[in-house]
């Protein structure tokens, strides 16, 4: 199982079949999973923890809503995302599981993963470029530069995660390097704005070395004073494309929150209490033609109402309520890049929860700590893998 999940890590980027469909990654991960829920069903604990509860239900009622709203509208939309949280819950729980198994192959096995994954996407991207959506943005080898530059992000963000007991190297580092490159190539300007903050946020944590703190604080600081003051004398042409982008902003088509579907919230407020679930977006017209609520969090209040965003945000509160303020701030910049982007059915947004709860939990355990215990947090001076 370990080695599917190094597979699972390494092949995520490679979509081979049309966005929306199972990929390579999902099937091997599938394939995982079924001896997987096995074992932890044998093995479960008495009792069933807030995390899992909460994460349930919320998992129930998509289901719920989303059967519900195919009986009056047949959309085939409502079928699939009535599958995509399930599976999604269970890749979760699988990741937690095998942190549970084996913590240090685990955070062995997803730091090789994340790092081998970054160095194919930037191998690809530079000699492969395929350029998404005709406007010169570089999608690797996923479908589209969003995406890519999700994905970046979060691959950087479990890095934290994975370091709490540790500084960082400069293996580490030359993976947070190239997920940064790639948001120069995807140029999503979610992307470039959540990932300055995540480069300013590892200029404070304790996982950083002093002198990488200067550096990276020198990086961010050079880098705010170029987009804003950016003339000829001074050129970089990632800085260039990154500068050029940024300075799009609110003047394409969807920078408004009609572009990205919220104005539907005002004007059908009723599914605040009822849910639309994810299909049938024909009953809300943007744009002239049918698509859905571009906004993970405004997704999960439009489509599955009031109810289903308190069992998400109370799943969330269990994985990260007793985690370093670090951690609630990398959540934070993640949760970010979702106003503007449909992150939730990303299994990737998953396993990120998955590698934080999993991580804590594991060190909690390991320090002897009881089950309200809250483990201090020690970075030792040592470096990384």
């Amino acid at each position: 199982m370990a080695v599917i999940w190094f597979l699972y890590l390494v092949l995520k980027p490679v979509y081979l079949m049309p966005h929306g469909l199972p990929q390579l990654s999902d099937a091997l991960l599938a394939a995982g999973l079924i001896p997987a829920m096995i074992f932890m069903f044998l093995k479960a604990r008495p009792g069933i923890s807030p995390v899992t509860l909460t994460g349930g239900l919320f998992v129930a009622l998509t289901v719920a809503i989303n059967l519900v709203n195919y009986i009056f509208i047949p959309d085939k939309k409502f079928i699939f995302a009535a599958l995509y949280y399930p599976y999604n819950f269970t890749i979760f729980l699988f990741v937690v599981f095998l942190f549970r198994q084996s913590a240090e192959r685990m955070t062995r096995l997803t730091f090789w993963g994340i790092l081998i994954g970054l160095t194919i996407q930037v191998i690809v991207s530079h000699f492969f470029p395929n350029f998404g959506q005709g406007s010169g943005r570089i999608t690797g080898s996923f479908s589209n530069p969003n995406q890519l530059a999700y994905w970046a992000l979060l691959s950087a963000a479990m890095l934290v995660f994975l370091r709490q007991d540790r500084k960082f190297g400069w293996l580490d580092f030359a993976a947070i390097f190239f997920a940064g490159f790639l948001q120069t190539l995807a140029l999503s300007k979610a992307g470039i704005i959540t990932y300055g903050l995540f480069l300013f946020l590892l200029v404070f944590i304790p996982q950083t070395p002093r002198l990488a703190k200067m550096g990276l604080l020198f990086l961010v600081m050079a880098g705010a004073s170029y987009f804003s003051f950016s003339t000829d004398a001074v050129s970089v042409k990632s800085f260039e494309r990154v500068s050029a982008r940024l300075q799009t902003i609110g003047m394409e088509a969807d920078d408004s929150l009609e572009g990205r579907g919220y104005d539907r919230i005002a004007y059908n407020p009723g599914y605040i209490i009822t849910g639309s679930g994810e299909g049938g977006f024909e009953r809300f017209q943007v744009w002239g033609s049918p698509a859905e609520l571009h906004s993970g969090l405004a997704t999960i209040l439009f489509s599955y109402g009031i109810l289903g965003l308190l069992f998400f945000g109370g799943f969330l509160y269990f994985i990260f309520y007793r985690q370093q303020w670090y951690c609630l701030a990398v959540l934070f910049i993640v949760l970010l890049f979702s106003v503007t982007s449909q992150t939730i059915r990303f299994t990737h947004t998953w396993v990120f929860l998955g590698v934080a709860c999993g991580s804590f939990l594991i060190r909690r355990e390991e320090a002897g700590a009881g089950p309200d215990a809250i483990p201090e947090a020690q970075v030792l001076q040592r470096q990384s893998v």
